[in-house]
């Protein structure tokens, strides 16, 4: 964890095999994050802390579980599982639980559904459908509770959408050729698509919306 400026840089996990893919809460208190087990399967689940790293607390135990994000109220978070289908790949799908572990719930069932990111009020959750590394794949936005999910974008390039602090519009990423990444904007129904930043050669997932600090 480090300062907005990247600053203070400090270490507040440690002596895990490997974590990854952490998410704080809106509050700031608590820490979600991806625990890889040790193993040649690679099994992954969510493992949940203060945000300092203590009080670690392991919620899922199928080994299949990624990617965690809290709600705005940090009541509730949503996830990945992941699961072999009949091609032999992984297919994934967007679960729901408690933020204790408990009430959990799958949300879509296509088998290529990923990257959830809460709308700031938390009525709606936006997220991907397609390759798991969101190079074939389109925008979509559904309800809370996974209802009333709209496609979003038909290009078939975009994903890693997250919604602006208003809930307005939706940042995200369309992918060009090979590992770039153009850096989009729009509003939440589609229209009004604005390019802010034409090329970024490198192979990320998702981009991030917030106030910059006085």
């Amino acid at each position: 964890m480090s300062n907005t400026d990247g600053t203070d840089s400090r270490q507040i996990i440690g002596q895990l095999p490997v974590a990854g893919a952490p998410a704080l809460s809106a509050d700031g208190a608590m820490l979600a994050y991806t625990l890889e087990l040790p193993g040649p399967d690679r099994k992954t689940d969510i493992v949940v802390s203060s945000a300092d790293g203590s009080n670690a607390k392991q919620l899922t135990h199928t080994g299949d579980s990624i990617g965690a994000t809290y709600s705005p109220d940090g009541r509730r978070l949503a996830f990945n599982r992941l699961s072999p289908s009949s091609s032999g790949s992984s297919a994934f799908d967007i679960f729901v639980m408690d933020s204790d572990g408990s009430s959990e719930r799958q949300l879509t069932h296509t088998g290529d559904s990923a990257a959830a990111a809460y709308s700031p009020d938390g009525s709606k959750i936006v997220f991907y459908r397609g390759s798991w590394d969101g190079k074939r794949s389109d925008i979509f936005v559904m309800n809370a509770d996974g209802g009333n999910i709209r496609q979003i974008t038909n290009t078939g390039d975009s994903g890693g959408a997250v919604f602006s602090p208003d809930g307005t519009k939706l940042a995200f990423m369309r992918h060009g050729n090979g590992s770039s990444y153009a850096v989009c904007v729009m509003d939440i129904d589609g229209g009004n698509v604005r390019q802010l930043i034409a090329t970024v050669n490198k192979n990320i997932s998702r981009v991030g919306w917030g106030a910059l600090p006085a």
